[in-house]
């Protein structure tokens, strides 16, 4: 029994989608350290975010964060301690 047209086209339409996303510099199948999502951001993540010029819902994606806590960082808002390289 084969995969039938249709199943062909929605696994080939996802792969093109994964693909654009990880173009897009989200990948989502990176690991999270020790598996844990909701592990703290590196000192340089949190820079990284704040220099990026990136739409906040695509640092969303790379970093598995929400919008809201990528423009509170940008704002220093969060992560008040991290300093901007000299």
């Amino acid at each position: 029994m084969g995969i039938s047209e249709e199943l062909r086209y929605q696994l080939a339409a996802a792969a093109e989608r994964l693909r654009r996303l990880q173009a897009a510099g989200i990948d989502l199948l990176r690991e999270e350290p020790e598996d844990n999502p909701k592990a703290s951001l590196t000192d340089d993540e949190v820079r990284e975010i704040r220099r990026s010029t990136a739409a906040s819902v695509v640092l969303a994606g790379k970093f598995r964060r929400s919008t809201d806590t990528i423009r509170a960082i940008r704002r220093r808002e969060s992560y008040r301690d991290v300093a901007d390289e000299a």
